[in-house]
């Protein structure tokens, strides 16, 4: 892709619930970036029922391509009529399609090398019950070369209002996050959420005295919050527009997140923070978000 041409925003769609949810988030997002929407669908032969069977008559190249054609016509068609209906303008954001042979988490990751953003829906067709987490965001999310936003549902199916949430624990992963967050919070006229999990010393004593080095657990939370505010500062300069609510907490920081994302609209993560091990692409925070949160996340590396 030219230096000079717009990266478009990559949506999965298989015609699911889920991925016609993400391809509506992804409009939306689009219209506060000034971005196009590209809906991909990926194909592949379908697996004979009876094994070594020769495969059915009808099932072609051309066949296989005009049923994925078909596919994302009827989705182009309900995001477009979604976008008449939300919009001032039902064309003020560009939408095209795109169908490719092959997996769809491959056929996303090529997309992701040209697009400004990667959006899935957290489950689409062949998924069991018992899977949190279909195979195709967990992948995505794990390598794609741009942010992935995986669209989970809002309780009760409306976005709360105005808070974009981001998890800080000061890594190279972490800061691009809160980067990120800032940037979305500027363009919704949001809040900032900016959550910081820290474990406490572990205390030998008992009661609500100070420590033995006179150091009171209030004094420990203060100082961690002066940390924080220190780190966060050069975006806080960048985005003096931004509302900033700290949020400190000695919860685990997946299970603080993930409650706290109650009244957000967005999460923003980095694909891994401090104690991740270089061989796993995909931290356990990120992980736990993807599967659990009850709003959209973003994972960016």
């Amino acid at each position: 892709m030219a230096d000079n041409e717009v990266r478009p925003i990559v949506v999965g769609v298989d015609g699911s619930e889920d991925s016609i949810r993400a391809a509506r988030w992804a409009v939306d997002e689009a219209r506060l970036r000034g971005r196009p929407v590209e809906l991909v669908h990926a194909y592949t032969w379908p697996v004979p029922m009876v094994p070594l069977a020769p495969p059915p008559v009808d099932w072609t190249e051309t066949s296989l391509r005009q049923a994925a054609e078909a596919l994302l016509a009827d989705v182009l068609a309900k995001v477009r009529a979604d976008a008449g209906r939300e919009a001032e303008a039902a064309e003020d954001v560009s939408v095209t399609v795109s169908a490719h042979a092959g997996p769809a988490p491959y056929t996303l990751l090529d997309q992701a090398r040209r697009a400004d953003m990667v959006v899935v829906g957290h489950r689409g067709h062949g998924g069991f019950a018992g899977l949190l987490l279909g195979s195709v965001a967990a992948t995505v999310a794990a390598h794609a070369e741009c942010p992935v936003a995986v669209v989970r549902p809002y309780p009760g199916g409306r976005a709360p209002d105005g808070l974009v949430l981001v998890g800080a624990d000061g890594s190279p992963a972490s800061s691009v996050a809160v980067g990120f967050a800032f940037e979305e919070a500027k363009r919704r006229g949001a809040q900032l959420g900016v959550v910081h999990a820290w474990r406490p010393p572990v205390r030998f004593w008992g009661g609500d005295e100070p420590s033995p080095d006179h150091v009171h657990p209030s004094d420990l939370e203060s100082g961690q919050l002066r940390q924080l505010q220190e780190w966060i500062q050069p975006w806080r300069d960048k985005y003096p527009e931004v509302d900033v609510r700290w949020m400190l907490t000695v919860e685990r920081p997946a299970a603080a997140l993930v409650e706290a994302a109650r009244e957000a609209t967005l999460v923003v993560v980095g694909s891994r923070g401090h104690g991740g091990f270089a061989g796993l692409l995909l931290g356990s925070v990120s992980q736990q978000l993807i599967n659990h949160a009850p709003c959209p996340v973003v994972v960016v590396r």
